[in-house]
């Protein structure tokens, strides 16, 4: 009954909340009605409250947010007349179409069914709009809560990007700088031994193409394994 959105979008949850709000409503009606007397006819008056709920539910629950999908603007002061005036006539559909039930179950003998609906329509009708209006109001407020927890999480996300872009690039821009002078210097050092420690100077060839390649490999792929880290660090360190 939420008059908030069209039938694809009714959910497992808004149907539990009418469920329970059903419920909890037949259960009150029949206190109020025959809490005082014995138990078969409250539970009889219990009975009869749960098909009145169970049916008003059933219709409301499904056709009014419809309705409402065709008739107005989600926001609109129409929308709640609007809700307001389906709720009075589906509670007087539920009423008659309740009230045969509660005939055909033999819950109201002798007593007929224009006769039910005259006594219970109006009250029927006036529970409908309460309870209509109440769970409408509270699945705007959760609707506008989900969507603003929603939005929340999408701007933490964007920001959460952002900032590793920004650390990305302030990254590439070092190592744009640091590269060239470490294989200055790397060059330096091989051209000094070459001579006097050839077997030293290849090793750090060796090591200097092996720290060029994982620096290429890992821009393509963006992480690498600890152990390479750990590796790739070693042979830094003796060049």
């Amino acid at each position: 009954m939420t008059g908030t959105a069209p039938a694809h979008h009714l959910t497992g949850r808004y149907w539990a909340t009418l469920a329970v709000v059903s419920i909890g409503v037949a259960v009150i009606v029949a206190f109020i009605h025959a809490s005082p007397a014995s138990p078969a006819v409250f539970q009889r008056a219990l009975l009869r409250s749960l098909i009145y709920s169970a049916t008003i539910t059933a219709l409301g629950g499904g056709l009014v947010p419809v309705i409402l999908g065709w008739l107005t603007p989600r926001r609109s002061r129409t929308r709640w007349l609007s809700l307001v005036l389906s709720l009075i006539i589906v509670g007087f559909a539920g009423t008659i179409a309740a009230g045969a039930i509660i005939g055909a179950a033999g819950l109201a003998p002798g007593e007929p069914l224009w006769e039910r609906v005259r006594a219970d329509g109006r009250v029927v009708a006036l529970l409908a709009v309460a309870v209509g209006v109440a769970v409408a109001l509270y699945e705007r407020l959760r609707t506008d809560l989900d969507a603003a927890t929603a939005e929340l999480h999408a701007r933490e996300l964007r920001q959460e990007r952002a900032e590793k872009l920004a650390v990305e690039a302030r990254l590439a821009a070092l190592e744009s700088r640091l590269h060239p002078h470490f294989i200055f210097n790397a060059l330096n050092a091989v051209a000094a031994l070459v001579h006097d420690e050839p077997d030293r100077a290849e090793r750090i060839v060796e090591r200097l193409a092996a720290l060029l390649r994982f620096s290429l490999d890992a821009a393509a792929r963006g992480s690498v394994p600890l152990a390479d880290e750990l590796q790739i660090v070693g042979d830094y360190l003796e060049i």
